[in-house]
């Protein structure tokens, strides 16, 4: 869910968004509150066909596809990353710019220093196994060139 203030705030929503929810969680976080709310409110069904939504984290399936398509997603939230900077940047705070900033460093980082941005900044992925990817990732240094 999202209230009005938000969607003003970030419409339109960039071309090369990775998912609209996603934009819009960035914009969330950025000048208003992501909240949670705990009860279900609408039903949701999975269905083998589905072209987004929750996979078989564990799947080889899941994994071949996910190594296939790792510098194209991360180029597209990186991408996103710009977007935010270049339409927000003069109304973010001091520590969102510097967050923000090291974020959009990471490409041209070596992993050492890709693991000390995310830890310092707590740029966690979902899950240990994705945070350690995208610290060794080798797809990271071709997005930069």
């Amino acid at each position: 869910m999202v209230n009005r203030a938000l969607l003003n705030q970030a419409f339109p929503v960039p071309q090369h968004c990775v998912m609209y929810d996603f934009w819009l969680a960035l914009v969330a976080a950025a000048f208003g509150q992501i909240g949670v709310i705990e009860k279900a409110t609408m039903l949701y069904r999975q269905h083998n066909k589905n072209v987004v939504g929750a996979k078989k984290f564990w799947s080889l399936c899941h994994w071949k596809k996910q190594l296939n398509n790792l510098k194209t997603s991360e180029t597209k939230k990186f991408e996103q990353g710009k977007e935010l900077l270049k339409r927000y940047g003069d109304s973010l705070g001091h520590e969102q710019l510097e967050t923000l900033r090291a974020y959009l460093s990471l490409p041209k980082a070596s992993f050492i220093t890709r693991g000390y941005i995310i830890f310092k900044y707590h740029l966690f992925r979902s899950g240990i196994l994705r945070t350690v990817i995208s610290i060794f990732s080798p797809k990271l240094k071709e997005i930069s060139s």
